[in-house]
């Protein structure tokens, strides 16, 4: 399976980059078009692998948020030290029981997470991206080609031997 981080950073078990996948090669265009839609289909499974991992992490997260905002609302003082010097009659307010959550270690850790999978999502998702820019820019090139085979000579010379 492809895994990047950047677009230039080699992949050795497959020896190319991404770079490599989305650009054309004018000499090889049977063999980009051969490739166009393997690559394709490579890079939108990972994209969905990671979307699943992203989704699975932002789920975790969400649990999380929740068990921390019961816990920290049945004992406080053990997410926030500085109650247990107020007086009695301290209220909880929604934004300290949010900033004890927000300070929480594994909480912070989940969403890094999360954050490190989105960005890898969308990394993928421009790399598909580029890929179908890619096929279009294939399917104009062979449109050329084509349209060249069956042009008319544009010098006048060769022109008048033709029409002899």
């Amino acid at each position: 399976m492809k895994k990047y981080t950047q677009i230039n950073k080699f992949d050795a078990e497959n020896q190319t980059t991404v770079y490599d996948d989305i650009c054309i090669d004018e000499r090889k265009l049977k063999e980009n078009w051969l490739k166009q839609a393997q690559l394709h289909t490579e890079y939108g499974f990972i994209a969905s692998e990671i979307k699943k991992e992203r989704d699975l992490l932002a789920r975790k997260v969400k649990v999380k948020h929740s068990e921390l905002n019961l816990d920290i609302r049945k004992v406080p003082h053990k997410y926030i030290p500085e109650l247990l010097k107020k007086e009695k009659g301290f209220r909880l307010t929604e934004s300290i029981v949010e900033s004890a959550i927000e300070s929480d270690k594994e909480y912070q850790k989940l969403n890094r997470l999360c954050v490190q999978k989105d960005y890898e999502f969308s990394m993928y998702k421009n790399i598909i991206d580029a890929l179908n820019d890619k096929r279009k820019a294939l399917e104009q090139i062979q449109e050329l080609i084509i349209g060249s085979f069956y042009a008319e000579p544009s010098d006048s010379k060769i022109r008048k031997l033709l029409n002899k």
